[in-house]
């Protein structure tokens, strides 16, 4: 019976034969901080441009955007009030709005008039 091994990849570096035969790591400049870069692996994807603490900063960064969008949003069930979804899709197609664009201009009207 044949097993099968499964063999793990891994990425090396380019590197340059001097004439010594030693090899010297290629590095750029990271693209954030301007630091010198040795090509890493995050994951399957192997990052030459930007060091890792801007990496890691940058995915941070987007992180927290991320979650200051979610704040801005609110849900509203209609899974118990369908009736009233029906009545809300058909006022907003009436006025060529999106359901959500119709509960934005109907909150805009509610707070105008109340001052």
């Amino acid at each position: 019976m044949a097993t099968t091994t499964k063999k793990q990849i891994q990425v090396v570096p380019e590197t340059e034969v001097e004439a010594g035969g030693a090899h010297e790591v290629k590095t750029k400049p990271c693209s954030e901080c301007g630091c010198e870069v040795v090509p890493y692996q995050r994951g399957s994807l192997t990052v030459t441009s930007i060091c890792p603490k801007c990496y890691t900063k940058k995915n941070e960064d987007r992180r927290i955007e991320a979650n200051a969008q979610r704040r801005k949003m609110l849900m509203v069930p209609f899974d118990k009030h369908e009736e009233l979804l029906e009545r809300l899709t058909a006022l907003a197609g009436r006025q060529f709005r999106s359901p959500e664009m119709q509960i934005l201009q109907l909150i805009a009207d509610a707070t105008t008039a109340a001052g």
